[in-house]
């Protein structure tokens, strides 16, 4: 059965409140004093976290195949494909908090207009950068406005972009970015033609 396109607004805006709330939770309980957890993969690898901007710019790579074809109907897909990992996200951020992953984040932190849009410190549980990128290639690749080859060729830039900035900028626990795939994957498979 498919929604009025506005049932799907419902999580964006949730969004907003509970991000403002989720950042008034932790600086009430000083969570950002926190240390980060244990993490094989992170704990492991380069810091670069000087390279912090790049996990913003790189998202444009994966937007770029919107601006042609069936590019407005697609977009009006990913907005209702991504108002559902939105809500899981709200979900898992609002009743688990877990220390940020980087530890220059161990200051008081305020609720900004980036914070509502690229996240902010404390929005673990699984990775919207990932999210974002993987449903950006999925339906993309559902509205063929990539060939398999391409599909293939942003894939793994898609993976490289993960793991070397998410993970190495400390941006992310190596566990938020394959918790991502778990869920948008399946999740992806089953709703594709619900939608």
């Amino acid at each position: 059965m498919k929604l009025p396109f506005i049932i799907y607004l419902i999580p964006y805006l949730f969004h907003l409140v509970l991000v403002f709330l989720h950042m008034t939770r932790i600086n009430k309980n000083k969570l950002y004093l926190d240390k980060p957890l244990r993490d094989l993969i992170f704990d492991n690898s380069l810091d670069l976290r000087n390279l912090k901007i790049f996990t913003n710019v790189l998202l444009v790579i994966f937007i770029l195949p919107y601006f042609q074809g069936n590019g407005i109907k697609a977009l009006s897909f990913f907005f209702r494909f991504f108002s559902i990992i939105v809500a899981i996200r709200i979900v898992s951020s609002t009743i688990t908090d877990i220390p940020s992953s980087d530890p220059n984040c161990s200051i008081n932190q305020e609720a900004t207009w980036s914070s509502y849009i690229t996240g902010h410190c404390f929005d673990k549980i699984f990775s919207g950068h990932t999210a974002i990128s993987l449903s950006l290639i999925l339906v993309a690749k559902k509205f063929n406005l990539i060939s398999n080859n391409n599909a293939i060729l942003l894939s793994l830039i898609q993976i490289l972009y993960v793991y070397f900035f998410l993970i190495c900028t400390r941006g992310h626990y190596s566990v938020d970015v394959f918790l991502s795939y778990v869920i948008v994957i399946p999740l992806f498979s089953c709703l594709q033609n619900e939608i």
